[in-house]
């Protein structure tokens, strides 16, 4: 038959696998960690429509070990990136030996850091799980009866972490930085064209277990008997059986029946039905594509149901901004009167869960996806991705509200990494020289100079408690989190303007505005027709890197309140009687007033579009432009943890570009 390769773009989740350390070096602090294999590992998704069997190409042409080589590949504790104390050390090398990536991992100083190395000499902490980013895979082997292999062959090391209880690698694949582009190749033979109405309809792989009726009680679903009539047969350790139940959780499986097939039956006999049940949940809640059709994004009632809600509490925050008109406003004046605490119960209800006889603060745990005992409840709320929907929306508002002045003159960028950013200063040709006839051409080079830096993470946390629930706590999620966005844009133009206020080196070892530079004024004034002139004329007769004058010309002028009305003045164009009255500058600079400048004396700038040149450069993280929200079950909080971050960093790259008075005192 022939074959037929498709290409697709996805979006896959990072993922992790687990391995076991090596070796240990004391003096030098050190430990090889086996952190791949090769090895088959099933898993789920929703683009290939089902399970499938995954294999990591262990190769130095399909791994990207990009920040291993730059020293940003982190040992971290169980995966955890909440703080700086939950990195244990670096890895310091990669090798491949024998289809095994092998990596050399280094440990910090930190109390967290010696506690993890002691345990790994000692032998009692050996568990090891990667997180990877997969940026393609190709279909290796299909056949009947079988779940389909792929293969990552090209695939990302993100980092690399120390678990006491690594998971079971059929319990499934656990998100890490939320969803990436992939891309898909599949080779599969083009069978025969027959009628589809003769078609015999398709069987199950023989190797899949009967499926589970959905609606059955626990006592009613099928269970492995054989392995658990043996009263011999291994049994899941407490290790194995709290990572089986939590997986069990994440699969949206009742913890009743999860505990009994852990108890009553072998490892791989709960593993296997723990895998039919949610098979068969799956499919009962994304029925699958007919053949021949195309794939399909629908928007049932608990979508609709969670916009409502969101846009009621939306309304009660700001109700000029978030008006209750449309479809969804319809559904939302449903909700608009309810307290959180009856939100919660009501949409529990609607989802089949039985709440009658619960207290508010049982109630509130469970709204929020908690047991009483604070773990993670295994229960149907929306409730949690509501708040956390409601959380971002005002978040970004007042990310977005805050004023920031810097974008209107400084020049934005993004990078791909964290890796160091490199500017150059590019300078013109050099002069044409005479060539006599029959002369030669003489070789120019085009001057440069360089400026260096790199991006950062900044961020801090807040929480959503029961309390928040039971109290109807609206500005808790509103108020709040649109304070955390205004301080992040507060954050980055304090940022931006440091380098302006603090005058740094530039790469030349010269400070940024300095008579070497021919961008700083003789003696501090006012911005006037003569001050504003003498500026000009400085931008003006700046030379590039080989020489040459490149006619810089002030856009921007950009001053304290203390200077915003008589710049102002100096700017607007006004009737003259007389030539001594026509005002030169009217409509000629934009004018930005930024309170930062607000030093004694009060000092005033001058800069170039940076279409022309060069000024000043703020980067963010492709990809993350902004401030970002994060949230995970709280631990050291009742509640639900939301953490908004910033990646961001600002430069000045010439200082030809930009000009400073600084001003009267």
């Amino acid at each position: 038959m022939p074959e037929h390769q498709t290409r697709r773009e996805a979006r896959l989740a990072v993922q992790r696998r687990e391995s076991t350390p090596t070796s240990y070096n004391a003096e030098a602090h050190t430990v090889d960690l086996t952190a791949a294999t090769g090895a088959r590992v099933l898993r789920y998704s929703w683009v290939r429509d089902g399970y499938y069997w995954e294999v990591l190409d262990i190769s130095p042409e399909a791994v990207d070990l990009g920040r291993v080589e730059s020293g940003q590949c982190p040992l971290l504790d169980t995966h955890s990136r909440w703080s700086v104390k939950d990195q244990l050390g670096t890895v310091e090398g990669a090798r491949f030996d024998n289809g095994q990536l092998v990596l050399p991992a280094k440990f910090g100083d930190s109390e967290q850091a010696r506690s993890a190395e002691s345990d790994v000499a000692a032998g009692t902490l050996k568990g090891v799980s990667i997180g990877y980013r997969i940026t393609e895979l190709t279909l290796t082997e299909h056949k009947d009866g079988d779940y389909p292999v792929y293969t990552a062959t090209r695939w990302e090391l993100l980092e690399v972490s120390l678990c006491p209880v690594p998971a079971d690698p059929a319990a499934g694949v656990r998100s890490e930085d939320g969803l990436h582009p992939c891309v898909i190749l599949e080779t599969r033979s083009m069978p025969p064209e027959r009628d589809p109405a003769a078609a015999p309809a398709p069987t199950e792989p023989q190797n899949r277990a009967a499926p589970i009726a959905p609606d059955a009680a626990p006592s009613e679903q099928r269970t492995e008997a054989s392995p658990a009539a043996d009263a011999s047969a291994a049994r899941m350790s407490a290790g194995e059986a709290i990572d089986f139940l939590e997986s069990a959780r994440g699969f949206g499986i009742e913890t009743a029946q999860a505990r009994t097939w852990a108890t009553d039956l072998t490892p791989d006999g709960a593993r296997s039905a723990l895998l039919r049940a949610a098979g068969e949940r799956q499919r009962g809640e994304m029925p699958r594509v007919p053949a021949g059709e195309g794939a399909r994004i629908t928007h049932d009632v608990r979508d609709k149901t969670r916009e409502a809600a969101s846009l009621a509490l939306l309304h009660r925050f700001d109700p000029a901004t978030h008006a209750l008109t449309g479809d969804v406003g319809v559904g939302a004046r449903e909700w608009s009167g309810m307290s959180l605490l009856e939100m919660g119960r009501r949409n529990l209800e609607a989802n089949g869960v039985r709440v009658s006889g619960m207290n508010r603060r049982e109630l509130a745990g469970l709204i929020l996806g908690m047991n009483s005992d604070g773990s993670r409840a295994h229960t149907t709320s929306d409730f949690p991705m509501i708040l956390s929907n409601v959380t971002g929306k005002t978040l970004r508002a007042g990310y977005e509200s805050a004023p920031q002045t810097f974008r209107q003159w400084m020049r934005r960028a993004t990078a791909p990494d964290f890796k160091q950013i490199s500017r150059l200063q590019l300078g013109g040709a050099p002069s044409f020289l005479l060539v006599p006839e029959g002369g030669e051409f003489k070789m120019g080079t085009v001057g440069e100079a360089k400026e260096v830096y790199s991006l950062a993470t900044y961020g801090r946390r807040f929480s959503i408690t029961r309390q928040t629930i039971i109290n109807d706590d609206l500005d808790a999620f509103s108020r709040v989190p649109t304070m955390f966005g205004r301080a992040a844009a507060d954050f980055e133009s304090d940022a931006a303007y440091a380098p302006v206020i603090a005058n740094p080196n530039m790469g030349d070892g010269v400070p940024l505005f300095h008579a070497d530079h021919g961008n700083l004024a003789g003696s501090g004034a006012v911005p006037s027709e003569t001050t504003l002139a003498a500026g000009q004329q400085a931008m003006g007769e700046q030379t590039g890197i080989e020489g040459r004058y490149i006619n810089v010309q002030p856009k921007h002028l950009i001053v304290g309140w203390k200077h915003a009305v008589p710049s102002q003045k100096l700017l607007t164009a006004v009737q003259a009687t007389a030539t001594s009255g026509v005002n030169v500058f009217a409509n000629k600079l934009n004018l930005i007033v930024e309170a930062r400048l607000k030093a004694t004396p009060q000092p005033w700038f001058m800069a170039a579009d940076y279409a022309q040149i060069d000024t000043f450069e703020y980067c963010y993280l492709e990809g993350d432009e902004g401030v970002y929200l994060e949230e995970r079950l709280g631990f050291e909080v009742d509640g639900i943890e939301y953490k908004a971050r910033t990646d961001f960093a600002t430069k000045a790259i010439d200082h030809r570009g930009v000009f400073k008075n600084p001003g009267d005192s």
